[in-house]
Formats: structure tokens, C-alpha cells, sequence
């Protein structure tokens, strides 16, 4: 899952450090092994590979937050022992880090684009509290809209006032800031909760104090049936990331009744935009990045289900992707 300076994750501030790991690391050390690939081919980076792709081809009980957490370590470490494997041929410059970032984001936009663009001022924003320049940090937020003020608030745990900024947008039918609640609202179910993650080291805390000022082990509020409530107006605007909160919360039972028919459904929706749903478009496609964690997490909700639920599943996506997502319920 993913956040780099200029480029944010949609909600997910609190897991930042994640999401650079995730993102950028083993790319940049990608960059790096390629200027001295020239030798005879690495058995040992080849298993190191294999062992990520082991490990994100896990399911995982998604509505376990501590068994995500768990999981979301596990790819960590692999990765970074696949990193620390190539930088030990080939130490990286800027020049690497700058073509890794762009590649990173360059991927993340062909596959859906779950990383977006920082709004107007908000990086100079964040760089100036960096340097404490308090004075800079107030003219900038004058100069912001309601959405990067929000972003804004967000970067520094002011979660009442992002809240407070993001709520008339998206009930204003703004998909962007319906995203963002919902994943605000959610984001103590997750495996990124500071409730499921080990407590960093002094070092690590460190570090992070000085590349966030804000940081700290504090969720936002946590607020299921509003969380449900933004995914459900996104979904049926026919957005991804939307479509995947909602199936979440049916698969979970976050802020309504859990309910695997509609979960099932919902996770498909999603991937049917991309062309990986074999019962919406007749083409089956490799998945990979973001579709494959949505395919995974409708492979383990369809596990769990009889076979005439998965049959009601597929007659009711055909018939909600039909209408344009305004007839997706269940008959009673």
C-alpha cells in the first residue's frame, strides 16, 4: 500500500513511512543494481524475489487488523532484505532516488493511481514547518483551498479540523474528500493502526520527528458508519478506492451488517474497471499492484462463501454495473 514529499498517499499520513518503504525503496535499489548488472546472474536476488512474492501472495484476514499488521511487516522485510542484498553492489545517488521516485509514481498512476499529487502550497507548507518558519506556514495556508487546507491539517494531526474542512466538500459530492473521511474514519481497522504496530525504537522515532514534525502513534478518530457512509457515495460514483472501502466494510462489518454477497460484489466492481474480472468482461488480465490486493482480498472473502452466494454475487454485479451503480442491492 501507499507517500513521498509531493506526493501523498489519500489518506494514509500516519502510515507514511510505510508507504515510502513500499514505494520507493526497492525501486531505487532496482536503479542502483542495474549499474552493476552486467555480472553473471544472482541466485541469492532471485530467492529474495521469489520470497516477496511469496509473502504478498498470502491472503490475509483483512478483518483482523492485527494479522494485516503482521502481514504489512512481513513485506517489509523482505523487501528490505532484497534491498539491502542490491545496495551492497552499488550505493545510490540523488540521481537514483530522483529516477526511482518518478518511476514509482509513473507506475502508480498506470496502475490506478492510489498516490496523488499534493494540492497547491501544501509541500512548501510542510517544508516550512520543517524549518520552523511559522510566518511562511500561515501565509501559505491563507493562499489554500478548503481541500488543501484540510490536507494541510492532516499533515500536522489536526484531525478535528481536517474533518471540519473535508466534511461539507464530500457531502457536497466531492470524491476526493469522501475518500479521505472514510479513510480517516477506518483507519483504526487497519493493519497501520498504532493499536497493531510494534512501537518504533528511539532511533527510529527519531528520525521520523524530523522528517514529519507531527508525528505521533495517534489514530485519527475512529468513525465506522461515516466510514461506510463515504465509501458508499464514492462507490456509486464508480470510483475504485471506494468500491474497495465498501466491499471492506460488508467483508468486515465496519459501520454496517457484514454481508459477503455484497462484498464479493463490490470488490469485483472494482476490478471491473481495469479488465480483470473474467464474469464482467469475458478477459482475465495478470493483477498486480493495488488490483491484485483487491483480487486477494475478494479471493479470501470467496473462500469463506457457499457457491449459490457467489452466484448471487454475480447476478448482482452484472445487474449494479448495468445500471451505473444506482441498483446494487440485494432483493429482500
Amino acid at each position: 500500500m501507499s507517500c513521498l514529499t509531493g506526493i501523498r498517499k489519500v489518506w494514509a499520513v500516519p502510515a507514511l513511512s510505510v508507504v515510502l518503504a513500499v514505494a520507493v525503496e526497492p525501486v531505487v535499489a532496482s536503479d542502483a543494481a542495474a549499474a552493476v548488472s552486467s555480472g553473471p546472474a544472482d541466485v541469492q536476488e532471485d530467492q529474495l524475489r521469489n520470497q516477496i512474492d511469496d509473502v504478498v501472495n498470502t491472503p490475509v484476514n483483512f478483518c483482523d487488523g492485527a494479522a494485516e499488521a503482521a502481514h504489512l511487516m512481513a513485506e517489509l522485510k523482505a523487501m528490505g532484505d532484497l534491498t539491502q542484498h542490491q545496495l551492497a553492489n552499488h550505493r545510490p545517488g540523488p540521481e537514483d532516488v530522483k529516477r526511482a521516485e518518478d518511476r514509482a509514481v509513473q507506475a502508480n498512476k498506470a496502475n490506478g493511481g492510489d498516490l496523488v499529487e499534493d494540492l497547491p502550497y501544501v509541500t512548501d507548507y510542510e517544508n516550512a514547518e520543517r524549518r520552523g518558519d511559522v510566518k511562511k506556514q500561515k501565509e501559505l495556508f491563507d493562499k489554500m483551498t478548503p481541500a488543501a487546507q484540510a490536507q494541510a491539517a492532516l499533515w500536522d494531526h489536526n484531525f478535528p479540523l481536517a474533518i471540519k474542512l473535508w466534511t461539507p466538500l464530500a457531502d457536497a459530492g466531492d470524491v476526493r474528500s469522501q475518500l479521505n473521511l472514510a479513510g480517516m474514519y477506518s483507519f483504526s481497522t487497519t493493519g497501520s493502526s498504532a493499536k497493531y504496530t510494534p512501537v518504533p525504537d528511539a532511533k527510529v522515532v527519531e528520525i521520523m520527528k524530523k522528517v514529519f514534525p507531527h508525528w505521533s502513534r495517534v489514530d485519527p478518530p475512529e468513525n465506522l458508519p461515516l466510514a461506510f457512509k463515504y465509501s458508499q457515495l464514492a462507490a456509486e460514483k464508480g470510483n475504485i478506492w471506494g468500491q474497495w472501502g465498501l466491499g471492506r466494510a460488508y467483508a468486515c462489518g465496519f459501520g454496517t451488517e457484514r454481508n459477503p454477497v455484497l462484498a464479493y460484489m463490490w470488490f469485483s466492481l472494482g476490478l471491473a474497471q481495469r479488465g480483470v474480472t473474467t464474469e464482467m468482461t469475458g478477459v482475465s488480465l495478470p493483477m498486480e499492484g493495488s488490483q491484485k490486493d483487491i483480487g486477494l482480498y475478494r479471493d479470501f472473502i470467496a473462500a469463506r462463501m457457499k457457491p449459490k452466494e457467489i452466484d448471487q454475487a454475480k447476478e448482482l454485479l452484472t445487474q449494479c454495473f448495468n445500471s451505473k451503480y444506482t441498483d446494487c442491492h440485494q432483493p429482500n
